[in-house]
Parts: structure tokens; C-alpha cells; sequence
């Protein structure tokens, strides 16, 4: 290895830990208010997190060129300050009338949703014109039965652990006590919510328990991640693919099959970034790719992660925006995805660094963690995913995609190479939002628990999250292990016209 090649791999160290789960510093331990933590506009509890353009403490910028802080101390929800790209002009829904396609309505709706900060869904956001794959959502992954293995570690205190699958199923005692926790803080501050809103945003609700977990408990450090996920993904969309379509084929971020557990595996070739030179273009991308896979490729309580496949061919960092845009894209998979990594498999990192960046992962990440040798490509992948599901330069035996070819995105049949063909080669197209939100079981208060037990009558659940449900004292559910009982629950009316009485 050449100098020149030890200083791009060198480069590669800061991002690479990110993804690899390096711990952010942070004061977690202290029991300040937000307020407190805030110093000159800056939020020192979680200033890694919030300000990716931040190093050692210190702006890149002049401090009076960042967006006023509000009374409060705590960062402006109208700024989009804790990303280093500007502010998308906000979409009104009166911008779109008298339009008359299917993906123009699409954008009407979207705008619909998310132009006010206080209605905006959990999940959503997108207007996809483009076909989706036949076999984005088969029977066997809107079917699976997730092992216990899959639902990860609840969090308790003194001890580690990592929840894998929120939605849909029954929390641990710690886990409402943190919520609780959490909902007293929202009605103890004035902006994320008004005074005496205890109620979490609809835009983060589902998340709040994955936030908490990626803030390990620490009630000030969630509250600034409801921030980032407003600024960072919400004031984002509506995103269209028509409109990042040329963006979308150049392959920086792509889905492309599942594991043999059903994830959908997210694929990233960093070494795509330097074809973007602009990092507002790149960073859309990202959060299309991510929240794509969120919208419609996974289901709440049984398929709740993704793998993800982190590719360092050819990576070169000499270009000044390239390692921002790889930063930023890491943050938005740390901070506003976080608890959707199931795994990430790196490849093709430099041996040179390998060792650095291995120090650099906590203990309790490392299992998340897994760098694949280029020699053991195929005997390593295939253990995790069948043949048909990769790509022949991952170990599988799926062509190669050009960049122009990874959208629209691949799905193949048979994830779990044990299900026989059917009729029906997906489902998406029966479902909806409401379908993939699912519910968080927060039974913090009666009156947030009567909020989401309609909702949970109406979602597909396995026979374990039934029994849960029964042990909240909601009764007279039925669990869905058939197709039939699929369609009398998600889609009714499909349901009648397939005769399935």
C-alpha cells in the first residue's frame, strides 16, 4: 500500500467505526436539564450526534452563522441545523392542484401529511411512481414467525442489551418505565410539544422506544433525538423518485434481496459517493433508500431490520464533500434509523485499518458487527443469505448490477429457502401505511394505551404478540398464520372477493 492509499484508508477510520457502532461521547451520565447542556447553540449532551460537521468539540463555522437557539436553550425546530445541507423548502398541498396522474396525486397526499411538523406520520413520506419489484412483500415475510433470538435483549439497567423488533409486541418493565419517564419530560418542556403535552409527536411516535434505546435511557439525549429526526427526516419529505431518479441509478444505496430471517439486505458502495457533488442530492437518496425499505419492505413485530452490506471498493475520500456525505449518511442510519440495523457485514476494508477499527467497537456492538475477508466472500455470505438473494461479487449468484440497474430495487422469491411458489407473489399491493406502522405497546398511562389498542386489533400478529396481548387484557384476537386470516384482517375487501368467508 502506497501513501497515498494509507491516506484514504486512514480516512475510512471515523466512518467505518460509526457504522460499525462505535459509541458517540456523550455526558450521559449527568442529570442536567436540556437547557443546561446547551452552550453558545450547541447541545453538549449529544453534539457528535447532532452536529456531524462538528469536530473536537469546536464548529467548522462561526457560531453566528448557525441558526438562533430558541428561548429555551434548546435547538429550533423551525432550523434544520443539526444537518450541513439547507433546508428544503416546505411543500404545501395548494402548490398541487388539478393534477392528474397517479404520481402527482401521490405528492398531494404526501404533502398532505407531512406539511405541518404536528400531524406528520411515523412513517411515510414518499411518492414512488416506479413499479415496485413482484416480489417486494411475498407471503412468507408478512407470514414470518420471528424466533425469540430475533426480538433481541430488552434494556435493563447495569446490564446489556439491544431490542431488535419494538412494534407489536409486549415492552419489559424498564422499558415502560423509560417511556414514562420520557412522556414526563415532554410535558415538562415547551417545544418539542406545548407546555403540558405529554403525548409523543405522531412523527417519532412509534420510534420513541428505539430513540430511548439508542440514547441508552438518558431522557435529554432522546428529546434531542425527536429533534434530529424532525430536522432530518421529516422537513425532508415529501421525497419522489421521478425526482431523484437519475441519483437513484447511480447504486450509492440500494435494497437487494433478503437473509434467510427475512431482512431485506441494504446495500452501500461507498465508493459511488464522489459521482455526487452535491450533498443535499446525496443525502435524499439515502433517506429515500432507508425509508423505502421502512414504508413497505418491512412488517411491524415480525421483519423489523434490515442487514446491512457496507462495500469499500474503490472508496476515495479526496474530494472534501465525499467523507461529509459518508458522515451524514452514517448519522441518518445511527440517529433517525436507529434500532433498524440487524447486522452490518463490511467488505473490502483495507487490513491496513482493520485492527484500528476493531478497537474502536464497544463489546456490546461487536456481535453486530462482521468484517468479511475477501477470500471467504461466498462461505461466509452464504450463511446468512441463499444463493439467489446476492450478488455474484458478494458471494451469491445474482448478476451484478450496474449503478443504473439497482433501481428499481430487487426482491427474488424464497428468502428463506424453505417456502414453496404460490399464487400470490406479493402483497404490497393490499397493504398500507397503517399496515407497516404497526403499534408500540406503551402502557405507560391508560390513556396512551387506549390510543394504540384498536390499532393492534387490526394488525397481522403472530401467535406469540396474541398471547401478549391477552397478558394486557386485550382479548377476542386472532393471530394470522394462514393467508386467509391475512386478508380478513389487512384487506377485508380482498378478502370478500377472494371468497374467503
Amino acid at each position: 500500500m502506497d501513501e497515498r492509499e494509507l491516506l484514504e484508508a486512514t480516512r475510512l477510520i471515523p466512518v467505518i467505526a460509526q457504522l460499525a457502532g462505535q459509541d458517540v461521547p456523550c455526558e450521559s451520565d449527568n442529570e442536567e436539564t436540556l437547557e443546561e447542556t446547551v452552550e453558545g447553540g450547541v447541545c453538549q449532551t449529544c453534539w457528535p450526534v447532532c452536529w456531524p460537521g462538528w469536530a473536537d468539540g469546536k464548529p467548522s463555522a462561526p457560531a453566528e452563522e448557525h441558526n438562533e437557539v430558541v428561548p429555551s436553550g434548546r435547538p429550533s425546530v423551525e432550523s434544520n441545523e443539526f444537518l450541513d445541507i439547507d433546508t428544503p423548502k416546505s411543500l404545501k398541498a395548494d402548490d398541487y392542484n388539478d393534477l392528474d396522474n397517479v404520481q402527482q396525486r401521490g405528492t398531494v397526499a404526501s404533502c398532505d401529511l407531512f406539511s405541518d411538523s404536528h400531524t406528520a406520520p411515523a412513517i411515510g413520506g414518499l411518492v414512488v411512481s416506479t413499479p415496485h419489484s413482484e416480489h417486494l412483500l411475498p407471503p412468507e415475510v408478512v407470514l414470518y414467525e420471528p424466533e425469540r433470538k430475533l426480538f433481541g435483549v430488552p434494556f435493563e439497567h447495569g446490564k446489556p442489551g439491544r431490542r431488535l423488533i419494538f412494534l407489536n409486541t409486549k415492552l419489559s418493565k424498564t422499558e415502560q418505565e423509560g417511556l414514562q419517564a420520557l412522556h414526563k419530560a415532554l410535558e415538562d418542556e415547551g417545544v418539542i410539544t406545548s407546555q403540558g403535552d405529554a403525548q409523543f409527536p405522531l412523527y417519532v411516535r412509534l420510534h420513541a422506544l428505539r430513540i430511548l434505546q439508542q440514547a441508552k435511557f438518558n431522557v435529554n439525549q432522546a428529546l434531542s433525538m425527536f429533534l434530529i429526526h424532525l430536522n432530518m427526516r421529516v422537513k425532508w419529505f415529501p421525497l419522489t423518485d421521478n425526482d431523484l431518479l437519475e441519483d437513484l441509478k447511480k447504486g450509492l444505496m440500494y435494497w437487494h434481496g433478503r437473509d434467510k430471517q427475512c431482512h431485506p439486505c441494504l446495500v452501500w458502495k461507498l465508493g459511488r459517493i464522489s459521482q455526487f457533488k452535491n450533498k443535499d442530492a446525496a443525502i435524499k437518496v439515502c433517506l429515500f433508500v432507508m425509508e423505502y425499505g421502512v414504508r413497505y419492505a418491512l412488517v411491524p413485530g415480525r421483519v423489523e431490520n434490515w442487514i446491512l452490506l457496507v462495500d469499500l471498493e474503490n472508496v476515495g475520500f479526496g474530494q472534501s464533500n465525499s467523507l461529509s456525505i459518508a458522515k451524514n449518511a452514517g448519522t441518518i442510519l445511527e440517529s433517525v434509523f436507529c434500532g433498524r440495523n440487524y447486522q452490518t457485514k463490511i467488505m473490502s476494508l483495507p487490513w491496513v485499518i482493520r485492527s484500528t477499527v476493531n478497537s474502536l467497537i464497544p463489546d456490546d456492538k461487536r456481535e453486530k458487527v462482521e468484517f468479511v475477508a475477501d477470500n471467504a466472500r461466498a462461505s461466509t455470505m452464504l450463511e446468512t443469505f441463499e444463493p439467489h438473494q446476492i450478488e455474484e461479487a458478494f458471494g451469491g449468484s445474482c448478476p451484478n448490477l450496474a449503478p443504473q440497474e439497482t433501481y428499481p430495487f430487487k426482491f427474488f422469491p424464497n428468502a428463506t429457502g424453505s417456502t414453496s411458489s404460490g399464487d400470490d407473489k406479493s402483497l404490497h399491493m393490499f397493504t398500507d401505511r397503517q399496515f407497516h406502522e404497526g403499534a408500540l405497546w406503551d402502557t405507560s398511562s391508560d390513556h396512551v394505551k387506549q390510543e394504540w389498542v384498536g390499532i393492534a386489533k387490526q394488525q397481522s400478529l403472530s401467535p406469540s404478540a396474541v398471547e401478549e396481548l391477552k397478558e394486557l387484557g386485550v382479548d377476542n384476537v386472532k393471530p394470522c398464520q394462514d393467508l386467509q386470516t391475512w386478508f380478513r384482517t389487512v384487506n377485508p375487501e380482498e378478502a370478500d372477493r377472494r371468497g374467503f368467508s
